[in-house]
């Protein structure tokens, strides 16, 4: 029997495109455009999943939640929530609220297929224990996940084991080192309490479209898509040893003899691979290899294996040609002629496949002299190319890797968003506006802008 999924929001175009990408994942689909409509729906319809966006008239998510969790006989459907706030402060009170999780606009489709499936599992695992009828074969796996609240063992390697084969990005093993020591000196209560908080921390450490777990006592695992960059590693080495002293001291004291902190290994896919246990055990060793150095440091597995810097020869010498760029978590940046060629192969693969994909121009001008000026710029105001080389690079980091830009004369910029429909493709656009708003030169020119669908 497929899994049954209610989708709520009152934007269609978000609405039509989370029910084809779970429709395309095997399950069926009920669309609602309000809270209200939800729960009169509700009455007679018991679905598996409740997937709701926040901000709706009349009802919101929020209130819409309430009301679900103040009704004894739908309490126990879990709801995941749809948003395309960044505030950490929404996802709090959500959480607090009672959802399972939260789901960032505009969605990766594997992502929210897997994040779906295992808020269904997670769900069922929960009440077969309550009940006590949980298998005895996850008995292990469930625990860890009632510990830290991450994914266990079994679920993380399947969720990573998909996602790894569909997108390019980074595994990475964290190791709390000492950890066994720990535990012998100051007991397993005290152990217990670390790895709780320290999950906390790996939470906080990763985006919404990450996949984390627990996959031993000390050891933890996270799959980060479209992350090719080795700055990225670094910053979530220094965040996580920071929290972990800070854990440390809490529950040992401030005479805390040991030196505490985490050791992290890392290897990109699909350069080492598409498997999990492969990429796991090569992240394992770069791990292993930080520990020996005794730094609490981060090391990418392509680099303990050749610390000289070669990788390949021979024949995957051309592959590695094809995979080097190592950085990319800005948007894919491209000479005009070679945009168009990228976008005409696009426009084939949409025939073939369509899913909404949205395309938008931006038109930077002088004040006062609206789009015309962006088409032709006046030459006399060199200012403008200089604003331009600006905007260009708030283009570049607003958007994902995966996004292609590119500049059509002084004042013309083009964005291909794929798979991102109109109303996602709104939340894009005002997150540019906004950091282009930041850089305090938007009284210097006018920004105008056009969007449509890929046809």
């Amino acid at each position: 029997m497929k899994d049954w999924i209610a989708i709520v929001d009152d934007d269609i175009s978000s609405l039509r495109t989370a029910g084809h990408i779970l429709t395309e994942g095997g399950m069926r689909v009920s669309s609602l455009r309000s809270g209200i409509e939800l729960l009169e729906f509700l009455k007679t319809n018991r679905p598996d999943l409740l997937l709701m966006d926040i901000h709706m008239p009349v009802m919101d998510g929020f209130e819409t939640l309430e009301a679900i969790e103040a009704d004894p006989e739908l309490d126990n459907i879990p709801t995941v929530f749809l948003t395309g706030d960044e505030d950490s402060g929404t996802e709090t009170r959500g959480l607090t609220a009672g959802a399972f999780d939260f789901i960032r606009k505009p969605f990766v489709p594997e992502i929210l297929v897997l994040r779906v499936r295992h808020a269904i599992e997670y769900s069922r695992r929960e009440y077969r224990e309550e009940n006590g009828t949980r298998p005895n074969e996850v008995h292990e796996d469930l625990k860890t996940e009632t510990l830290t609240g991450l994914k266990g063992k079994v679920a993380v390697q399947q969720e990573i084991e998909h996602l790894c084969r569909q997108w390019q990005g980074a595994l990475i093993v964290i190791n709390i080192d000492n950890f066994s020591l720990i535990e012998s000196l100051y007991g397993e209560d005290k152990a217990r309490l670390i790895l709780k908080d320290f999950a906390v921390c790996l939470r906080t450490a990763v985006r919404s479209t990450d996949i984390l777990g627990h996959m031993e006592r000390d050891e933890f695992v996270a799959y980060c898509p479209n992350t090719r960059d080795e700055e990225v590693v670094r910053k979530k080495n220094e965040y996580l040893n920071r929290e972990l002293r800070s854990i440390m001291h809490k529950y040992l004291g401030e005479k805390f003899s040991l030196s505490p902190g985490a050791s992290i290994g890392a290897v990109m896919a699909p350069d080492e691979g598409r498997e999990f246990v492969t990429l796991y055990q090569k992240a394992q060793e770069a791990m292993l290899a930080v520990k020996k150095r005794g730094d609490h440091g981060f090391l990418f597995y392509w680099k303990h294996r050749h610390p000289d810097g070669r990788r390949v020869t021979g024949g995957l010498k051309v592959m590695e040609e094809l995979y080097e760029e190592r950085t990319a978590s800005d948007a894919m940046v491209l000479p005009y002629e070679d945009f168009r060629l990228i976008f005409r192969l696009f426009v084939r693969m949409h025939l073939n496949r369509p899913l909404d994909s949205c395309f938008v121009v931006f038109y930077l001008g002088q004040v006062g002299k609206g789009i015309q000026n962006a088409e032709k710029p006046d030459n006399s105001a060199p200012v403008i190319g200089e604003i331009g080389d600006r905007f260009y690079e708030v283009l570049s980091v607003s958007l994902r890797s995966s996004d292609l830009v590119t500049r059509k004369g002084d004042g013309v910029f083009l964005v291909l968003l794929p798979r991102i429909g109109l109303s996602d493709g709104r939340i894009v656009v005002n997150r540019i506006c906004k950091n282009w708003a930041e850089t305090g030169l938007e009284g210097r020119a006018a920004l105008k802008w056009e969007m449509d669908l890929v046809q």
